[in-house]
Order: C-alpha cells, then structure tokens, then sequence
C-alpha cells in the first residue's frame, strides 16, 4: 500500500485517531492525527510495538495532526522512547495543544521535538551518521 507517494507498512483509521506508519529512507516515521488519550492509546501503543518488533534504530513519531494530548498519550511517549531504540526518539509537534503537555509534563527532556518532518528526519539521519547529538530541536 502506498500513501503520500510512500511505502507504508500499517496504517490505522478509528474515529478518533489515525495512524500511517512508513519507512522514510532508513527511518520508520509513525504519523500520528487525532486524539491521544485513554481510549486511543491502546491502538498507538499496537503501533508503535510493531515498530519496536522492526527492529528500527531510527524513529520519528509525527504529532502533526494530533488536535488532543492527554496525559495517557504522553506517558505512553516516555514508555515507548525508552523501548524504541538506542538512540532518542524524535517528536514533530507543531500545536501548542500537543507542545504545551509535552513540555509540561517532562516529555521534551529524554524526547527530541521539531518542528517539521523533514527537520526531525534530518536530525536523526545525521545522528546516526555520526555529525551529532540529539537534544530539543523546537
């Protein structure tokens, strides 16, 4: 199946959450619209397990079009950027309804954030490539 011109391996669409996952060059990017809360996480944590079962160093989770954060989604964040990889996960989050709980709640410490797809895609190329560190890119 292709979406946006990609490869995707899994893509996901409830009422109230949507989820398309892709390989984007060698890192897995899991786009993510709608609601993260208690009755959404269940069907991200799915997701992003089968990432994880990959085997996927590199990884970036696309909060884009996410339009609620609830505390459940952002524990479900820490727990899955400990389990994904070796190296930090990356967060694009663009709305202050997405940034704002990240912040609050400590997400952004041992999470990197950008501000787009193509900025967290390069930051993590070059990571891995050796031309840096990853730290809070937003």
């Amino acid at each position: 199946m292709t979406a946006h011109g990609l490869d995707t391996h899994f893509s996901f669409d409830a009422a109230d959450l949507t989820v398309l996952e892709y390989e984007r060059g060698d890192v897995a990017v899991v786009s993510v619209g709608g609601e993260i809360d208690m009755s959404t996480t269940p069907e991200l944590r799915e997701v992003l397990a089968r990432v994880a079962a990959r085997g996927h160093e590199d990884v970036v989770l696309d909060l884009s079009d996410v339009t609620f954060l609830g505390s459940a989604g952002a524990v479900l964040l820490l727990g899955a950027a400990s389990s994904l990889s070796v190296r930090p996960m990356v967060l694009v989050a663009t709305d202050p309804a997405v940034r704002r709980p990240l912040e609050l709640l400590g997400v952004c410490s041992p999470i990197t954030v950008c501000g787009s797809i193509f900025e967290a895609v390069s930051l993590v190329s070059s990571a891995r490539d050796g031309a840096g560190v990853l730290s809070d890119a937003g």
